[in-house]
């Protein structure tokens, strides 16, 4: 008695070509997106030099938010540096400098996500 397959060569073939092509595009997608750059590191790199109205830096292991040259932060986000990527503990340890209130909301929100 022969039993007869549901699928036959071709079309097994078929899938498999699919999804390693399906593969091969993710694969593509993922290197394309973890070589640009975010907002954050952009904001950081080009304002080194200006003046700035915030100071964002590592504070006791924490986010601390400082206004202009000020000691004290101005507030401490409960956000341990240490659990960020690299890149942004370099940053912060570095500080970054930021020029407005929406700047500065927009990096909180990069980093509570």
């Amino acid at each position: 008695m022969k039993m007869r397959y549901a699928f036959n060569f071709r079309q097994i073939f078929s899938i498999c070509y699919l999804v390693a092509a399906t593969f091969i595009v993710c694969l593509f997608l993922v290197n394309i997106g973890s070589g640009v750059k975010t907002s954050r590191n952009i904001s950081a790199a080009a304002s080194q030099t200006e003046a700035y109205r915030y100071l964002v830096k590592n504070h006791n292991g924490h986010i601390g938010i400082f206004s202009g040259e000020s000691a004290e932060p101005e507030k401490v986000l409960s956000i341990r540096v240490d659990s960020l990527p690299a890149a942004d503990i370099e940053a912060l340890n570095k500080g970054i400098r930021l020029h407005s209130d929406e700047e500065l909301l927009r990096l909180i929100e990069d980093y509570s996500s």
